[in-house]
């Protein structure tokens, strides 16, 4: 059993890093657990942990020609490679897994060119999720090939949008066909897990990167001003929207990092960073402002059949604290900062009640390993994989 001091984390008793799951995904399944020790070890510099954390990260690549078709970020090899080239950027791996990596590169290419057939942008399943992929490849040195793959998402984006006067949106082709709740038509998505603010965030790292910059900014700026519209004055947001102006609210506000006025607001600021745009900057502050008084309203955390109040990362009470502290260091805001220390200590309580009944959940996205991960940022924010919450879009920092 892995021995860590609770100073550094009294999350990881509670995660199981010795079941051997051939389960391929970052978000989702074993694979997070990799991201944890490699974290531990990073912090704490105790090689049994660095060994542990080599094995099974080996056994994944061992594992992967289960997964030859399954090129998706969340549950697929795609999330394998990102995080082997997180890793080896940050120069905890060697040149070991070189290989394995040219092997797969060629073929999640030619993966590329059939979400953008499809029109299949989801950061779960589709482009922009590989697309964090290749952003990681950037951060090793100037790649052409990754450069003109990059190119050519954008294109497809702006081939595929929608422009109505001078908004601009995409139509969710994914997750409208798997809803079943809704008609199979397909909607346009508001959340930053399936939506068009993750798209804002694509284009927003493309502008950072010098890529293409004119065209992502023009994409950004209709697409931040359709995304505002979908609201109301309050900042109360659908999460889909149909073509014909039909609008799905779950909640007249939802606090977390999939949908509702955090997620938003996040695109907002991704948006007002990269495009010097103070007013846009402000309206983001403007939301977090709204959310960080819910509160005191009596907003809650949605619990389970058993009462347990959700804890995790996606839209749990962790995620919520996660994000708020992040702008409260944005906007150095108290008001800010007083609603991110009543939700971590809110976690922190809820955590010492339920900890051993939740040991199901061992996920990064809604899971253990995603609430240890946020724990070991919030204590140790310096360590060099504090920044693994990019592929959540949450980099805002940098």
């Amino acid at each position: 059993m892995l021995q860590i001091s609770k100073e550094i984390s009294h999350i990881i008793p509670y995660i199981n890093f010795d079941v051997n799951i051939d389960n391929c995904s970052i978000l989702t399944g074993e694979l997070s657990k990799v991201l944890v020790l490699f974290s531990l070890y990073d912090i704490g510099k105790d090689e049994t942990v660095k060994v542990q954390a080599e094995d099974l990260l080996y056994k994944h690549v061992e594992l992967a020609a289960n997964y030859t078709l399954n090129f998706k970020f969340a549950y697929g090899l795609t999330g394998l490679t990102w995080l082997i080239r997180f890793l080896k950027n940050r120069k905890l791996l060697n040149d070991d897994y070189d290989d394995f990596l040219i092997d797969v590169d060629a073929n999640l290419y030619k993966s590329l060119k059939w979400d953008l057939e499809d029109k299949i942008y989801d950061p779960f399943i589709g482009f922009i999720g590989k697309a964090q992929y290749l952003f990681e490849r950037l951060e090793s040195g100037t790649d052409d090939k990754v450069l003109d793959l990059l190119k050519g998402l954008i294109d497809g984006l702006d081939e595929s949008c929608i422009k109505d006067g001078e908004n601009i949106s995409w139509l969710d082709f994914y997750t409208s066909l798997h809803n079943p709740d809704g008609d199979k038509n397909p909607y346009f998505n508001v959340g930053l897990a399936h939506g068009v603010p993750s798209i804002i965030c694509f284009l927003s790292k493309c502008v950072r990167k010098k890529i293409e910059v004119e065209k992502c900014s023009e994409m950004i700026k209709g697409a931040v001003r359709w995304l505002l519209n979908q609201g109301d004055n309050d900042y109360v947001f659908p999460s889909v929207v149909w073509p014909d102006k039909r609008k799905f609210v779950r909640h007249p506000y939802v606090l977390s990092w999939c949908y509702g006025i955090l997620s938003v607001a996040t695109a907002c600021f991704a948006a007002a960073k990269e495009l010097n745009d103070d007013n846009l900057r402000k309206e983001a502050k403007d939301m977090v402002k709204i959310a960080s008084g819910l509160h005191k309203k009596g907003y809650a955390v949605v619990s389970d059949e058993a009462g347990i109040p959700n804890l995790f990362f996606c839209h749990g009470s962790y995620g919520i604290a996660f994000i708020l502290n992040k702008f409260g260091k944005i906007f150095n805001d108290d008001e800010i900062f007083e609603a991110y220390r009543y939700w971590i200590n809110f976690s922190e309580e809820q955590f010492g009640k339920y900890a051993n009944l939740i040991t199901r959940h061992q996920g990064l996205l809604e899971g253990l390993s995603g609430i240890a991960l946020i724990d070991l940022n919030l204590k140790y924010p310096d360590n060099s994989l504090s920044n693994w919450d990019k592929i959540f879009f949450l980099d805002l920092l940098d």
